[in-house]
């Protein structure tokens, strides 16, 4: 309470219209406590003068026709929507709470019961929807033919397990990932896993899951592991599954960390992280993981596996030669796209006689790369996703299935020429659709000016002034002072200098790409 709720409060004790303290905005009308109030003297009620929505925190109101929440459920609106000054207001010593309800309902205004039966509605909304989701999950698994009956839902009752208190959305809230049916199997799998159903895999690693999700892009990986994450969220069991990915976008787009960071490594550091037993944070981090999903596996190499294996390894305090300490993995992603950068593929075969060294003693990183391989070739469980899910224009969609074959023809070719700038088809790139595609640039200099020219377009466009971001060159540790060997320095070719300019424009709001980790201990 400060000087001015005290002079309202005095003038609204006498005859004189308290609205009229101040010129301007009349002041928000101000209620005090009562005199036997402990915070009288120091505290007050305002009246908002708009309309606003208060947030509650804590458990959901419950459902009124669930006779274990009668007590709960008239607690619930008696403290909310009946007026008190003290317990014995909403319920006698000598009275139950629903007892109590019945009593003092007069209290509450036609427009609090018009919000309580809304609540009752929402309750119903949920159950519906909640029942739709198990019919659905049920009948797209009995119309595959392909999917083993053992992937039936488990037959408990879920509602039991995930009711009304739980703060979470019931499980109905995955009706939001519309799932095909190759994804539908994988999500079945790996939940009935966690439910328990580890029967399918105890011949193969004690029942331990290590699974392969491969397909290209557009078949709805990313929208698999999400529906999976959900699945866990609302079971309240997400502190048991572990997301990573190679690199920050991917490791973005799946709400994960880059593997790099977990292991406390840069990207190509020669130094690797040294572990010890008994290390506590490390143990806390893993202490209560049991699944692991790893996300563009074809950019993970046998080295960073075995790293991985090897920290898991020492986190669960399990014998080395369990797969990843017995927690259960999760790869996604497709071998034909981008390979792991200094780093040997999850799928070479060292029996080749390419990769034979006969005669030969290994060094210590291809021992770790064929321990690594061992671990790949334990994968007890695949699913492939080969619906497209994102491209819709269908003669594209066809031209990327023969490209990934590598059978493109010369309709392909004719195709792809009427995206090429400088066609009839393509019109001016400042103009829609066109200043928002996607430029691919053959030449790392063509690329460094097309940024530029869209940086200081944009900028313009925006009203901003470009900020520039001038390189700091070096020899031996030491800055450069001769201005002259500066300049020549800045006007490198990008193919001289790790591929960044010299000088980088920036917009506020423009997209970046970091290409290197040097913040892991940020969680980067």
């Amino acid at each position: 309470m400060n000087a001015t709720d005290a002079k309202y409060l005095s003038k609204s004790s006498t005859t004189e219209d308290p609205q009229r303290i101040r010129k301007g905005r009349p002041p928000n009308q101000r209620f005090p406590f009562q005199e036997q109030h402990p915070q009288a003297t120091t505290y007050l009620l305002t009246e908002y003068s708009e309309a606003h929505i208060p947030i509650l925190y804590g458990p959901q109101i419950p459902r009124h026709d669930r006779e274990d929440n009668k007590e709960r459920y008239s607690r619930a609106l008696l403290t909310l929507f009946v007026p008190l000054r003290s317990v014995s207001d909403l319920c006698n010593v000598n009275e139950n709470w629903e007892d109590a309800l019945k009593s003092r309902q007069h209290h509450v205004s036609p427009d609090s019961w018009n919000i309580i039966e809304n609540i009752q509605l929402l309750h119903e909304c949920k159950k519906d929807r909640d029942e739709h989701l198990l019919r659905a999950l049920t009948e797209a698994q009995a119309e595959n033919d392909t999917i083993d009956p053992e992937l039936a839902i488990p037959s408990r009752n879920m509602r039991d397990e995930y009711d009304d208190t739980s703060d979470n959305e019931d499980l109905l809230e995955l009706l939001e990932y519309t799932l095909n049916k190759e994804q539908q199997a994988a999500f079945l799998i790996i939940t009935n896993h966690l439910d328990g159903d580890k029967e399918r895999h105890k011949g193969t690693n004690n029942g331990q899951l290590i699974m392969c999700i491969p397909g290209c892009g557009g078949t709805g990986k990313s929208q698999l592991i999400r529906a999976v994450t959900k699945y866990f969220l609302i079971t309240k069991r997400i502190q048991m599954m572990r997301k990573l990915a190679p690199t920050r976008i991917a490791a973005a787009e799946i709400g994960g960390l880059t593997i790099h960071s977990f292991l406390g490594e840069p990207r190509n550091s020669g130094k690797p992280r040294t572990i010890k037993l008994g290390d506590s944070k490390l143990e806390k981090q893993w202490g209560l993981v049991e699944y692991l999903l790893i996300d563009e596996m074809s950019m993970v190499g046998l080295t960073l596996l075995a790293k991985l294996n090897r920290i898991l390894s020492t986190a669960k305090h399990v014998d080395p030669q369990i797969p990843f300490g017995g927690i259960n993995v999760i790869f996604f992603g497709d071998y034909l796209q981008y390979r792991p950068v200094y780093d040997t593929p999850l799928y070479t075969d060292f029996s080749q006689p390419s990769k034979n060294k006969s005669g030969q003693l290994l060094s210590e990183k291809e021992i770790q790369q064929r321990a690594a391989r061992s671990l790949i070739l334990q994968i007890n469980c695949v699913i492939k996703l080969s619906k497209q899910m994102r491209t819709e224009d269908e003669r594209y969609r066809e031209l990327l299935e023969r490209l990934r074959q590598g059978d493109c023809n010369l309709q392909d070719y004719e195709l792809l020429l009427t995206r090429v700038v400088g066609q009839p088809s393509v019109s001016f790139l400042r103009e829609s659709p066109w200043n928002e595609a996607p430029i691919l640039a053959y030449r790392n200099e063509v690329r460094t000016q097309l940024n530029n020219k869209a940086s200081v377009h944009n900028a313009a466009q925006l009203g901003l002034q470009p900020m520039v971001c001038v390189a700091q060159d070096t020899c031996k540790g030491k800055p450069i002072e001769d201005s002259i060997l500066m300049k020549k320095l800045l006007e490198l070719s990008d193919s001289k200098t790790e591929h960044l300019p010299g000088l980088l424009p920036f917009v506020p709001g423009m997209p970046v790409i970091l290409t290197q980790n040097l913040a892991i201990e940020l969680g980067l």
